[in-house]
């Protein structure tokens, strides 16, 4: 996440492809966004 290691490297060492480092990726961030969503709602003070 850091950008510390190329990805492309990573996957060759790990043994994966590229494009499934990129899904899993794709699929961890977007759980972020919906949970953080989820936070900022339940913060949210009631409707009156």
């Amino acid at each position: 996440m850091r950008g510390e290691e190329n990805i492309s490297e990573l996957c060759r060492r790990e043994g994966i492809a590229a494009s499934m480092y990129y899904g899993w990726s794709k699929e961890f961030l977007e759980a972020g966004k919906r949970r953080l969503a989820a936070t900022r709602r339940e913060l949210r003070p009631p409707a009156r």
